[in-house]
C-alpha cells in the first residue's frame, strides 16, 4: 500500500507535470496563451503532451481523494468531497479524450466549455464541503482553501463578459487556481487522527 506521504508527493509531482505539459504544448503549438482555449492544445503539434498532462491530472484527483479519505474523521461532508474528487478524475479522463475527438464546431461553439464547467462546478463544491472540517483541524489549510474558494466564486460572474480574445487567459487563470489548490491541499490537509503519518 502506498503511504499517505508518498501519495501527497504524487499529487504535487502530478500538478508540476501537468503544468509542464501545458507549457510545453503551448510553446510547441505556437498558439497564444491569451486567446487560445485550452482545448486547442489537444489538437495541435503538442497534442500528445497535453493529453498526457490531462491524464496525469486525472490520477492526481484520485491520489488526493485517497489522502483525504485516509484523513477523514467521519464527517459526511468530507466523505462527499472525497467522492467528488474521484468523480473529477473520471471527468478529466473524459475531457482528455473529448478534446481529442470532438469536432471543431463543438470546441468553438456555445457548448464548448460544458465539460470544463462541470469540472469547475465540482471543484467549487469540494472547496465548500471541506471548509468546516479544515477549520477545525488545519487552520492554515482552511484559510488557504477559503481564500481560493472566494477567488473561484468570484470568477463565475465574469463568464458572460469574457471576450473570445481573452478566453484562453480566463481558462488558464481558472486552471492555475485549480493546480495551486490541489498541491496545497495535498501538502497541508490534516493527517489521519488515527495515524502518525506525516508529509515529512
Amino acid at each position: 500500500m502506498i503511504s499517505t506521504a508518498n501519495l501527497r508527493r504524487v499529487v504535487v509531482a502530478g500538478v508540476l507535470l501537468m503544468l509542464s505539459a501545458h507549457l510545453i504544448s503551448l510553446v510547441m503549438s505556437g498558439q497564444g496563451a491569451m486567446d487560445t482555449p485550452i482545448s486547442q492544445l489537444s489538437r495541435s503539434v503538442g497534442a500528445g503532451v497535453h493529453t498526457v498532462g490531462l491524464l496525469v491530472l486525472a490520477v492526481v484527483q484520485v491520489a488526493l481523494a485517497v489522502v483525504l479519505a485516509r484523513s477523514s474523521n467521519g464527517s459526511g461532508l468530507w466523505t462527499v468531497a472525497v467522492w467528488l474528487l474521484v468523480f473529477n478524475g473520471a471527468c478529466l479522463l473524459f475531457i482528455a479524450f473529448y478534446f481529442l475527438n470532438a469536432s471543431d464546431t463543438q470546441l468553438v461553439g456555445p457548448d464548448a466549455n460544458d465539460p470544463l464547467a462541470i469540472l469547475a462546478s465540482s471543484v467549487g463544491v469540494i472547496m465548500g464541503l471541506l471548509q468546516r472540517d479544515l477549520g477545525r483541524r488545519a487552520p492554515l489549510c482552511a484559510w488557504i482553501n477559503g481564500f481560493l474558494f472566494v477567488l473561484w466564486l468570484a470568477l463565475i460572474p465574469v463568464i458572460p463578459f469574457i471576450d473570445a480574445s481573452w478566453l484562453g487567459a480566463y481558462e488558464r487563470t481558472v486552471g492555475a487556481i485549480l493546480l495551486l489548490w490541489l498541491a496545497l491541499l495535498a501538502l497541508l490537509c490534516p493527517d489521519s487522527p488515527h495515524t502518525e503519518t506525516s508529509w515529512h
